[in-house]
């Protein structure tokens, strides 16, 4: 980022159930932080990884709901990302 003359722009995984990348809600949080103190990067958005979203629509409402769960704290804890979404 310093050879660039700017900073780079980071999104942050959180790991809402499918369990093969990403920090855990608690984990993330530390993520999110360290991301937004550190003077070279820039938050641009979290996302999340759908597990099974075509066949179980009650795990996905889980995962929705944690993934908005997180960004409550996210915001509380006065972080920004300009980006929220899920594949």
């Amino acid at each position: 980022a310093r050879s660039h003359g700017g900073r780079f722009a980071v999104h942050c995984k959180v790991d809402t159930g499918m369990h093969r990348v990403g920090a855990t809600p608690e984990d993330a949080m530390a993520v999110v932080r360290a991301i937004a103190d550190d003077p070279l990067l820039s938050l641009e958005g979290v996302w999340t990884h759908f597990a099974v979203a075509e066949s179980d629509a009650a795990f996905t409402t889980i995962q929705l709901d944690r993934l908005l769960a997180f960004r409550k704290d996210v915001e509380e804890a006065g972080v920004t990302a300009a980006m929220w979404h899920a594949a």
